[in-house]
């Protein structure tokens, strides 16, 4: 079965699965065959990710970052180069004989179709037993114990397009399943409660492609419906239960407790505890109603416009709100125990017009340095203080924000992700009687 590692923002993720790769190259080979582990994710920086934190612990050789033949040298970590192949002008796959003898190749969901052109999977590799009897004498022509590919890791896999996880899931999938083999595991983490599969075909949204293979598993009944299950996990159960084919992580190293207690309530059935460390500096802020809960909302009723021929909306008003709310931010003497830099606080809204329009405003009163994005650009970001602007302040739009997937009324993985950005501060700018669909 898959092994799913349920993750909610600041839990861990990634160092979770870093750390169990490096337990399983820790451990004696198994059944007399290497462990050889092919760790995935839906994007190259992603990659880049697990890549970057695993060269701390293995050198050259022993792991290779598979790269697409299309992305140039620039784009690579100069950390990661010296892991990777190429040739003078793109990148490349190594001789088959350093490609099979590297413990570790991380790579893109869809890059790893490279090695099912090179006829590098399992699959392929199976038949070549009578190459593999000289260097593994014990198996005496008996079928294979253990193929090359042991362990799939697939990160973010919330994100990834189902059909994306499924290339990866090739290059490791064996010949037979034969109870004589150890079947290889797929370990896959992520959160179903963040941003899925950016799906913008609204057909494709309806025929269910906007749902990735991590989501669409954890509802399956064998998930689901255990005792360990988060949504069961207030309730009681009575006998014995199969060991669970899951993880859930439950400590967030990011936030104020304050700010934790939102979406723990919302989207993790209050499941979350904080361990996160010196988020209480800026409680002493003027403009905080209650210092013991770092969270503002600022009302903001005031209609939002739109630019004809283009899906772009703009609220006026809340730009010149956060325009201000920063700039006091920014006044040391409004927040007398600490002092706020302009490059710690994220401006996040959900319509990419409301970002240029920010950004100009703010670079007119001299605060360039302040981070403005879409909901998108800080997924697995974080940041000291985070502003979200909802920008939607006009009932009849919300049901084609709802079938376009947009704004962040009527998207709770959107909403979620926006309010788990924060460590010491996070205000929101919106119509309440909009945002009370969220609610619902």
């Amino acid at each position: 079965m898959p092994f799913l590692i349920s993750g909610p923002p600041g839990t861990g993720k990634t160092k979770t699965i870093i750390e169990t790769i490096l337990q399983l190259l820790s451990q004696p080979s198994l059944s007399g065959w290497d462990i050889h582990i092919l760790a995935c994710a839906p994007s190259p920086s992603a990659a880049d990710t697990i890549a970057l934190r695993l060269i701390k612990h293995l050198k050259p050789g022993e792991m290779f970052r598979l790269n697409d033949i299309t992305r140039t040298f620039a784009e690579v970590p100069d950390a990661l180069m010296l892991y990777s192949h190429s040739t003078e002008t793109f990148f490349s796959l190594p001789p088959w004989e350093k490609l099979m003898m590297a413990k570790v190749v991380v790579t893109d969901c869809m890059s790893s179709f490279e090695l099912i052109k090179a006829r590098c999977t399992n699959r392929d590799i199976s038949p070549l037993q009578d190459l593999y009897r000289p260097i593994f004498p014990d198996q005496k022509g008996s079928i294979l114990k253990r193929w090359h590919w042991t362990h799939l890791f697939i990160d973010e896999a919330a994100q990834a397009r189902e059909p994306e996880s499924l290339i990866p899931l090739l290059v490791v999938a064996p010949e037979s399943l034969s109870n004589d083999s150890i079947m290889p595991k797929l370990i896959l983490a992520g959160d179903s409660n963040q941003l899925g599969p950016n799906i913008v075909s609204v057909v494709a949204r309806r025929y269910g492609l906007d749902i990735s293979l991590f989501e669409r598993l954890l509802k399956r009944d064998v998930y689901a419906d255990h005792p360990n299950a988060r949504q069961n996990i207030w309730k009681h159960f009575e006998g014995r239960w199969y060991r669970p084919a899951f993880v859930n992580l439950i400590r967030n190293y990011r936030s104020h407790k304050g700010i934790l207690m939102m979406p723990s309530a919302m989207f993790y059935n209050s499941t979350l505890l904080d361990e996160a460390r010196n988020t209480t500096s800026l409680t002493s802020w003027k403009y905080l109603t209650n210092p013991k809960i770092p969270v503002l909302f600022v009302p903001c009723a005031d209609e939002e416009m739109w630019i004809p021929d283009t899906a772009g909306w703009y609220n006026p008003s809340e730009i010149k709100i956060t325009v201000t709310l920063i700039q006091h931010l920014l006044d040391k003497e409004n927040t007398p125990e600490t002092q706020v830099q302009a490059a710690e606080v994220a401006v996040i809204t959900p319509f990419r017009e409301q970002v240029i329009r920010t950004r100009k405003a703010l670079r007119k009163q001299g605060l360039g340095a302040v981070s403005v994005g879409t909901v998108e650009n800080y997924q697995g970001g974080e940041r000291r203080v985070t502003i979200l602007n909802c920008v939607r302040s006009t009932a009849r739009f919300l049901d084609w924000d709802k079938q376009k997937g947009r704004g962040i009324v009527n998207q709770r993985q959107r909403f979620n992700v926006a309010i788990t950005r924060a460590k010491d501060l996070l205000i929101i700018i919106g119509n309440p009687s909009i945002l009370q669909v969220l609610l619902n």
